[in-house]
């Protein structure tokens, strides 16, 4: 990685050029199923083949401060190229290119700035079917899909007007899609979204308040095809949504603070959602949509209680969210528009739902050369009505706590601000909500007798360390980091690991950075 930055008077800029080149990935390298022939062991250990990828990421911005305001332009550009291992050992090729193009000024008038702001993003993703790898991309892509979207927003900040602080505004986005591959992924088509939205807040001396709103209008058509029998003929339809929120928050004391907060959200369905239809490498399926899907709305509430003094940082928060019309993917081998020759068919589906959830956390300075913190998440989930009424909702995940361990050493010599850290990661067994279950076949009963491999994930313990120090050569020290993620090469399958179906989590990983400043 290069990052230069400079200005000079009102002008200045700064970019960046990031390239990543890796090999397969290594798990455990212990006895596949082929070996011991033990039910639900591992296809894959040590190695994982066809899981190497390479990227060129790079950016460039510039800002000028003017009379008027300050101005600013930035472009980004992603292009990622991997390979994805299939169960069968072959792979699938993928290729990412990403482009973003942002323009944003900010205003000062009085007591209010205006923010203008207009972007533009490009996107290609090309997939090649199963057997042939990224290296033969472009010319063997099945997926072709390019996607452009224009997004036109204002905005205008408000600075203590009527003792409100907050912002206003509108956007408008056109997002165009295009399919020009052989499968028939997501259809060709359109859509345009206009939003207007305001949020403020109010504070009184240990009180603030806060409050927003937002209504968006999509107005979206897709081209009928004869090779998606989800989309026969040209579609056309909108999608009206409000969201709000409102909170609360009052200072018990000087290191305390309790919060409230209720608010409705909105998630309006994707193409991907409403139309895929063909095989989606990055889960080795046949992906079906649901074009009957409506506007999914939430109602969260939730509550925290945040502390901070000189040696303490902590926080609990307590949510519930209750879902209308929750879109989600479900193992669906039996579904009338699926392939004959498809093994694993995955569809989307939506129905009412609930979720609960606890989240603590603390950071405490035992010592000024010590620090320790913990946190735990636990999330409990389940349809309120639907076929699945009662029953867990899918791809939740498992209850986990991670504790960290940093000691700080006391400088010698050219080496300052040395520290010694260790992790720690406790994640809880999770069994499959069900049959409905995206990957369920893999555990015995649930499908085809597949015997390598599993849905439902034993608990586990991942322990990391690291160690650094700066050096002072330059203006500005060298940074050294060593990081070893998976100490004792812990094998294990994480539950919201695609792989876990046939392969192992990743295994110990020694990590290097170095960090050069180079100053003019």
């Amino acid at each position: 990685g290069l990052k230069v930055a400079g200005s000079v008077n009102t002008f200045a800029f700064n970019a960046s050029l990031i390239r990543t080149k890796s090999d397969n990935f290594q798990t455990p390298d212990i006895e596949p199923y082929s070996i011991t022939l033990k039910r639900n062991d591992p296809r894959f250990t040590g190695e994982i083949p066809n899981t190497n990828f390479e990227q060129l990421n790079g950016s460039f911005d510039a800002g000028y401060l003017s009379p008027v305001g300050i101005f600013s332009a930035n472009y980004e550009r992603y292009l990622s190229k991997n390979n994805f291992l299939l169960p069968d050992g072959n792979p699938i090729g993928l290729r990412l290119e990403n482009q973003i193009v942002n323009l944003k000024g900010n205003i000062p008038l009085e007591q209010f700035i205006v923010k203008p702001k207009f972007s533009y993003q490009s996107n290609q993703r090309q997939a090649t079917r199963g057997g042939l790898n990224y290296s033969t991309l472009p010319d063997s892509a099945a997926v072709n899909l390019i996607l452009d979207v224009y997004t036109s927003r204002i905005e205008v900040e408000n600075v203590d007007v009527l003792s409100l602080s907050g912002t206003m505004g509108a956007e408008v986005k056109y997002y165009d899609h295009e399919n020009i591959g052989r499968v028939p992924l997501q259809p060709t088509g359109y859509f345009i979204n206009y939003a207007l939205f305001l949020f403020e807040e109010w504070r009184r001396d240990k009180l603030t308040l806060d409050f927003g709103t937002r209504f968006d209008f999509r107005d979206q058509t897709f081209y009928g095809t004869t090779t998606n029998p989800l989309l026969p003929n040209d579609d056309h339809r909108t999608y009206p949504a409000l969201s709000g929120s409102f909170g609360i928050a009052y200072k018990i004391s000087e290191q305390c603070t309790a919060t409230g907060n209720i608010n409705r959200g909105f998630r309006t369905p994707s193409f991907f959602n409403l139309y895929v239809y063909g095989e989606h490498g990055g889960v080795f399926a046949f992906q079906i949509g649901e074009p009957n899907l409506k506007n999914e709305t939430s109602l969260e509430v939730s509550s925290s209680l945040r502390f901070r003094n000189e040696t303490v940082s902590a926080h609990a928060t307590l949510f519930q969210n209750t879902i209308t019309d929750y879109i989600f993917l479900y193992n669906a081998p039996d579904h009338p528009f699926a392939p004959s020759n498809q093994q694993f068919v995955f569809a989307h589906d939506q129905a009412n739902a609930r979720m609960i959830g606890v989240e603590l956390f603390a950071e405490v300075s035992v010592f000024s050369w010590m620090n320790f913190s913990a946190s735990y998440s636990r999330i409990a989930s389940e349809f309120t009505s639907g076929t699945h009424k009662g029953k867990e909702l899918p791809l939740m995940p498992p209850h986990k706590v991670m504790t960290g361990l940093k000691f700080a050493a006391p400088s010698f010599s050219v080496v300052s601000a040395p520290y010694v850290s260790f992790n720690a990661k406790f994640v809880s067994g999770k069994q499959t909500a069900g049959a409905y279950e995206p990957f369920a076949q893999f555990d015995d009963g649930m499908g085809p007798d597949i015997p390598f491999g599993v849905c439902s994930t034993e608990g586990y313990n991942a322990f990391d360390a690291g160690v650094g120090f700066d050096v002072a050569a330059f203006r500005d020290p060298i940074t050294v980091d060593i990081h070893i993620t998976n100490l004792t090469d812990e094998d294990y399958r994480d539950f919201l690991d695609t792989y876990k179906g046939y392969a192992l989590s990743p295994g110990r990983s020694i990590n290097l950075r170095l960090t050069v400043p180079i100053n003019n």
